[in-house]
């Protein structure tokens, strides 16, 4: 199910949002996402947005055994939308998890 909540989306969100739409444009980003009891910032096709938090990492093992991409940033890194669709890029060729940018 789609989640969405304005107030939960960082104020640099609109960048990943121009990100996102370059590389899928014809793609639904879900904001806020919930899945396995974790919220991630964003979900397009089998990729993961979540951030960073070591409060409350990520289960990323178990999101990767069961098919899903995630891709791990601060705050900091969503007002970098270069480094977000390199690394964005990155996981859609290798399948793989991205700890951090």
């Amino acid at each position: 199910s789609q989640v969405y909540d304005t107030a939960k989306v960082p104020q640099h969100a609109d960048l990943l949002r121009q990100v996102l739409s370059k590389i899928f444009p014809k793609g639904t980003v879900y904001w806020n996402k919930i899945l396995m009891g974790e919220t991630f910032l964003a979900q397009i096709e089998d990729i993961l947005i979540c951030l960073h938090d070591p409060e409350s990492p990520c289960n990323l093992k178990k999101l990767n055994k069961d098919g899903w991409k995630v891709l791990v940033c601060s705050n900091e890194d969503l007002m970098f939308p270069r480094r977000l669709g390199r690394e964005i890029r990155q996981i859609q060729r290798s399948g793989k998890m991205s700890e951090t940018l």
